[in-house]
């Protein structure tokens, strides 16, 4: 066997009962002390790589945005909400971060061309414009009654769904501008032109947030739309006059209608009261059965009316009638009793005495008369009488003079 090369003597490191000579221990001290500084500074660059560099572990979710950690590539967990978060560094693993704020952004698809000058004008102070539309260039829109008109339409939207969202969408505002413009089109499509231009304007919008948002739900999109607004809606420039000149006309005359209306409602409760719808349709029954020769349906509503009118529901005028009906009723039941109780005591006094009865008539009857009588003259027994039929002057002065004084006005 051929013998192992041994180390000299005086350099093994395992001979603690002999020292080394300076040289060597300084060398070897040097050497530890440089292998310690080495492990230090790995170290403090695996702590530095681990946790503070671009590429780290630890990261930080900034408010109002989302992150995805991406596991070579793939998706892993959940997102991660605003706050302070780890993951293996990279290539291990990534993060994306997702924008969750509400976003917003108008289109001009459906607008007709514009200059920078334009872009500042009202629609009053763009007035009119010659020409026809340019296709390209001028945007418009065909309502359901084939009207083209233009409008300018604004969207907010929101990423709700970060892993969706990362998954299927490359460029959010392009998609959700293409989803949008065919959410306008199928929804004017069932509407007028007054539609858009008029009061149904919210109806609109609500029909097209819908349709916006069902359609980006089918893509698996993660966006939600909050809202979509319509902005300047018009005809044509070319007849937007006279679109507005009707629309004033057609306004004037719901505004008439409106008027009307309410005089009309005035003057029913002046008339019945909160009765009055339930009168007025009655009535209307009432006349129609008596036109179709429906007597017995007549009437009922007949005996329908009369109930209404003497219910405490008839108030106005035909209440104040019927209460003033009420109370002749009553006084003339009254007056008519009172005038039966004297006859029949009348009658008791003549069966007792009937010459006297008669005298006292008679005598009461002409002291009515003469009371009555504007001129009394007494004529002799015996002899002939000329009656003037016309009234003598001084009677009509007299009679002129009372009248005036009744009204108080002296006489002239």
């Amino acid at each position: 066997m051929t013998e192992q090369p041994r180390e000299p003597e005086s350099i093994r490191p395992d001979r603690p009962d002999e020292a080394l000579d300076p040289a060597n221990q300084s060398l070897a001290d040097a050497l530890r002390v440089s292998f310690w500084i080495l492990k230090a500074v790995m170290l403090l660059l695996v702590l530095a790589f681990l946790g503070w560099s671009r590429h780290s572990g630890f990261f930080t979710v900034p408010p109002q945005q989302k992150a995805l950690v991406l596991r070579f590539g793939a998706i892993k967990g959940a997102p991660q909400d605003p706050g302070k978060h780890w993951s293996w560094p990279y290539p291990i693993e990534s993060r994306v971060m997702v924008d969750t704020r509400v976003k917003s952004f108008e289109i001009e698809t459906f607008f007709f061309a514009r200059d920078e000058r334009s872009r500042l004008k009202t629609l009053d102070e763009l007035g009119g414009r010659a020409g026809a539309l340019t296709p390209g260039q001028d945007g418009c829109l065909i309502s359901g009654d084939h009207n083209l008109l233009h409008a300018l339409w604004s969207v907010e939207y929101q990423v709700t769904d970060v892993r969706q969202y990362l998954e299927n969408v490359v460029d959010e505002e392009e998609l959700v501008k293409a989803v949008l413009d065919s959410a306008v089109v199928r929804t004017i499509a069932h509407f007028k032109a007054d539609d858009l231009l008029g009061d149904r304007i919210t109806a609109i919008q609500a029909e097209v947030t819908q349709r916006t948002e069902d359609h980006l739900s089918r893509l698996s999109s993660g966006m939600s739309v909050l809202a979509v607004n319509i902005k300047m809606p018009t005809p044509p420039l070319q007849v937007r006059r006279a679109f507005l000149e009707v629309n004033n006309a057609v306004s004037e005359a719901d505004k008439k209608v409106l008027e009307a209306t309410r005089e009309s409602a005035r003057i029913l409760n002046d008339v019945a009261g909160q009765a009055h719808t339930k009168l007025g349709s009655a009535i209307a029954r009432y006349e129609s059965a008596r036109q179709q020769k429906r007597m017995a349906e007549a009437k009922d509503l007949e005996k329908e009316i009369d109930a209404l009118l003497l219910s405490d529901e008839t108030k106005g005028r035909a209440g104040a009638m019927i209460d003033a009906a009420r109370s002749y009723k009553t006084d003339l039941i009254q007056a008519i009793r009172a005038e039966a109780n004297r006859f029949q005591e009348l009658k008791k006094q003549y069966d007792r005495n009937p010459t006297i009865v008669l005298k006292r008539l008679w005598e009461d009857t002409g002291q009515q008369v003469l009371e009555e009588a504007k001129a009394k003259v007494f004529l002799p027994e015996g002899q002939p009488v000329i009656i003037d039929i016309n009234e003598p002057p001084r009677w009509q002065k007299q009679e002129k003079e009372a009248a005036l004084k009744a009204v108080g006005k002296q006489p002239s």
